[in-house]
């Protein structure tokens, strides 16, 4: 797969992070540590990697969980949304 383990578990833990998003009326805080990310900087910076947006931004569109976890692809090492 071209993706170390921690970047995996990272894509995993953003993939159930949108559906809480927006499926739930938690805060962002707590559905980050529910994820298992320890801090909200962490959530926000691992999120943004992932999802090319924070994820106050992504769930003001939640839409674009689909199209964008469903596409994603891995580029020498790293992660990006196709």
């Amino acid at each position: 797969m071209d993706m170390t383990p921690t970047d995996y578990i990272s894509l995993v833990r953003v993939q159930v992070a949108c559906e809480m998003l927006s499926k739930t009326e938690k805060s962002i805080l707590d559905i980050g540590q529910a994820v298992g990310f320890p801090s909200l900087s962490t959530f926000n910076r691992n999120f943004r990697k992932i999802m090319g947006i924070s994820p106050v931004q992504w769930k003001h569109v939640p839409q674009n969980y689909d199209q964008k976890i469903v596409n994603w692809e891995i580029m020498k090492g790293s992660l990006t949304i196709g």
